[in-house]
């Protein structure tokens, strides 16, 4: 991943006089803040921009143009305020067009006084803050947009924890628009991993990482130093002292720099420099100096330089002492003139003359600058050079050709050949003098900065560790500030560019002996000064554990931890508290995947105190339902609104389109085919325009306030109410009516049958009668008795 870390930029304090050189640096994350102000060229070089860790200012501009199209987070980490200030710019448009991929803005915003700039209502800008109790000025501008910016249109509802500014994906830590906390690659994550491993079985982590801002990188960039697991631009001089591309720390007093401007060296100029391990200038001994210098000791005040921002310059011609070697230089590691020493290009950087020495003793010079070289001239009695791969001309080795070094000499010892390295020396390599501690590679192993056959035993003939100067385990114990004294992470060897296999002290919890520095390394196993606990060996046993008298720490079994409602278990057994929102969890957020009962509202799956007075309306004078607690939300495609569907928004998220068939207008994603033509109403909201169908009324009144829509919310309310009451009354009217018309009709057809059979029965009893009175016409008379007595009646009147 391309890294390009920028200091802050800021036209408030600064004129921007050269646009082509801040455009070459491409920055990806600028450190501090970023001002455009009072600038009238285009200034299209911000393309690579990712992060702004300040403010971002960008006011009074006459700019035509101006676009951050990868800028993800605002952090607004900086003593000025707010996070994002837009004012006073002439020419600037559209908003979206500046920040396509804006996803967060940490802190507060300003947008104000933009004669032509299409800004977001305060409603949008909400969505990307991260703490909706922060700042927002939006003023009135020129015109009003009801367009989001860029990210906006993402879902936030199921983003993953460390999103902040929402994502691409749900529940997926790669798929942030950006990162909560810190970044490995382009997964977001909650912290970077650490260079100490298993908590409960502490141990160098080889895969550790650094970080750098809000990213953690394997190694730290180009020209950054690593100090514990951070990327620093310098070391921090009262704890640390830069080394190669690390801090390292300090054992007693923290190495110092000194600043020499005297021309040449004198006993009292050397005190002076008594205890630096870095001198910006150039160290010079010539004639006049042994006037005042007559002892070892004086010389031996320069023990401790480890660098020289200068050239070195030593005639020794004057010198009364005895000297060996240059000794006093031992750990002299880079020689690099700058522009203020009288040693440059084309010149001897390290010069020595006139001396007595045997051998130059210069085990640690590993680097001088690429222009210059060592001169040795008229040193009758010094050997060892020869067998130097410099001596004469550069090494062919890639890793030795690394340092610069070429040495030429004359008038020196010609008679060396009796003069050899030390035999634990690689004779490839040569020496700098007779000791093992000479050696510029060893041909086994070195353990403090001398050559061995092999690792010395701590007690015994057990193994000891052996480390290669490029294992990450030796940066993880330098990152926690606790790496051995005697192994140097740059190196294997005195000389750092050359990798030899190094010697280093057991754990102090091992017994006998290791094969490697960490407790769980200590051989044999289990042969611990105190205690053995799985698989290490510690000074005592930890909790949850008991010793026995086999010095081993035996794990107390525990009962399974049941947690109280309003916390939830989390790792190692322990019971953390649910969101304060939740009195159910079984997870630290407020999404319904972890909170379980909410004593707030729910929102789109999120336990909230109150429901917003964005995407939700008021019914029966509330924005939620009292029995589920459930916000009433708008349509996905309302910003605002006094219902549930598209045809209750009072301001469209994107667009309002006519639906003839429902003779209503209804919020939509994007216009219709046939009314492509859009127009912005002075109610903020974009209408698709159609020559068939007029726009409503109140598309020419200016956009509803808060309060008017709950006016408005509870005025739809009292309305629902009174048609809800109108109606229950008609359909009781008209049951009534329908009621009333079947028992008439049930009467009407029970009377006609009555009716109906009166009538028969009489014609029926008519019908009788006539029967009767022809019967009594032409039927005789069979009745016995009747006709004896009529008989009788008849004789007695004849």
């Amino acid at each position: 991943m391309e890294f390009r870390d920028c200091q802050q930029w800021n036209t408030y304090q600064m004129p921007l006089d050269n646009l082509k050189e801040f455009s070459s640096l491409r920055c990806t994350h600028i450190v501090g803040d970023l001002v455009i102000n009072k600038q009238e060229q285009d200034l299209q070089f911000f393309d690579n921009v990712k992060e702004i860790f300040g403010v971002l200012h960008i006011t009074n501009n006459k700019i035509p143009s101006l676009g951050f199209p990868s800028l993800r987070i605002i952090r607004g980490q900086s003593s000025l305020a707010p996070s994002l200030l837009i004012a006073n710019n002439t020419f600037l448009q559209r908003i979206e067009h500046i920040f396509p991929s804006l996803g967060a803005i940490l802190d507060s915003i300003t947008i104000d006084s933009n004669e032509n700039l299409c800004s977001p209502t305060r409603a949008q800008v909400l969505d990307l803050l991260r703490d909706n109790e922060s700042s927002i000025i939006v003023q009135p501008n020129r015109v009003s947009c009801q367009q989001h910016l860029g990210a906006l249109f993402a879902s936030r509802e199921h983003c993953h924890s460390e999103c902040v500014g929402g994502c691409t994906s749900a529940e997926n830590a790669g798929s942030c628009l950006a990162c909560r906390n810190l970044k490995i690659d382009e997964n977001c994550v909650a912290q970077c991993p650490s260079a100490l491993g298993d908590q409960e079985f502490p141990q160098p982590n080889p895969e550790f990482l650094y970080r750098l801002h809000h990213e953690c990188l394997r190694h730290c960039p180009e020209g950054m130093l690593a100090q514990q697991t951070t990327c620093v631009t310098h070391c921090n001089p009262l704890t640390h002292f830069p080394h190669g591309p690390f801090c390292k720390p300090c054992r007693g007093p923290c190495p110092k720099v000194c600043n020499h401007d005297s021309k040449i060296l004198t006993a009292l100029s050397l005190k002076k420099l008594a205890n630096c391990s870095t001198i910006a200038g150039d160290i010079v001994l010539a004639d006049e100096s042994f006037d005042t210098i007559k002892s070892a000791a004086d010389l031996n005040l320069l023990s401790q330089v480890q660098s020289i921002r200068g050239g070195v310059y030593l005639d020794l011609k004057k010198l009364s002492l005895p000297l060996q070697s240059l000794s006093f230089l031992s750990r002299l590691q880079s020689v690099l003139p700058d522009e203020n020493s009288a040693f440059g290009a084309g010149k001897p950087c390290f010069y020595l003359a006139n001396s007595k020495v045997h051998y130059l003793g210069l085990s640690h010079l590993h680097r001088i600058s690429p222009s210059c070289f060592l001169a040795l001239d008229n040193n009758p009695n010094l050997c060892y050079v020869q067998s130097l791969p410099w001596f004469n001309e550069s090494s062919t080795d890639p890793a030795l050709a690394a340092s610069n070094l070429v040495i030429y000499a004359r008038k020196n010892n010609v008679n060396c050949h009796a003069y050899n390295c030390h035999p634990e020396c690689d004779v490839k390599f040569g020496c700098w003098g007779p000791e093992a501690t000479h050696c510029v590679k060893c041909k086994n192993y070195i353990s403090k900065d001398e050559c061995v056959a092999q690792c010395p035993f701590q007690v015994d003939q057990s193994d000891t560790e052996i480390i290669s100067s490029s294992d990450r385990i030796n940066l993880a114990l330098l990152a926690l500030d606790i790496f051995p004294e005697e192994v140097d992470v740059d190196n294997g060897s005195p000389f750092p560019l050359v990798d030899t296999v190094r010697c280093s002290q057991c754990h102090s919890q091992c017994r006998v002996g290791c094969t490697g520095s960490g407790a769980h390394q200590c051989r044999p196993r289990k042969s611990c000064v105190n205690f053995f606990e799985v698989n290490r060996c510690v000074e005592k046993c930890s909790s949850g554990f008991q010793a026995t008298e086999a010095k081993l720490c035996q794990k107390i079994k525990s009962k399974v931890v049941q947690c109280e409602t309003g916390t939830y278990k989390s790792v190692g057994e322990t019971c953390l508290e649910c969101h304060p929102l939740c009195t159910k969890c079984n997870g630290p957020s407020a999404f319904n995947t972890s909170c379980l009962e909410c004593s707030g509202y729910w929102h789109r799956g999120l336990c909230l105190d109150e429901c917003p007075s964005t995407g939700t309306f008021v019914s029966n004078g509330n924005r939620y339902d009292s029995q589920s607690r459930e916000c009433y939300s708008c349509h996905p495609q309302c910003v605002f609104c006094t219902g549930p569907d598209s045809v209750n928004c009072t301001t469209c998220s994107n667009f309002r389109a006519f639906f003839r068939k429902l003779n209503s207008w209804h919020c939509v994603p994007k216009c219709p085919f046939d009314e492509s033509e859009v127009f912005q109403a002075p109610d903020g909201n974009f209408y698709c325009k159609s020559n068939s169908v007029e726009l409503p009324k109140e598309a020419f009144l200016p956009p509803m306030n808060q309060s008017e829509l709950m006016q408005l919310g509870h005025q739809d309310t009292e309305h629902d109410q009174r048609m809800s009451t109108a109606m229950t009354s008609s359909l009781v009217i008209l049951i009534l009516c329908l009621l009333i018309i079947v028992v008439v009709v049930v009467l009407l057809k029970l009377r006609s049958k009555h009716n109906k059979k009166a009538e028969h029965d009489q014609e029926k009893r008519l019908l009788g009668q006539e029967c009767d009175k022809a019967e009594n016409k032409v039927r005789p008379d069979i009745n016995f008795s009747s006709w004896t007595d009529s008989i009788r009646f008849h004789q007695i009147l004849v």
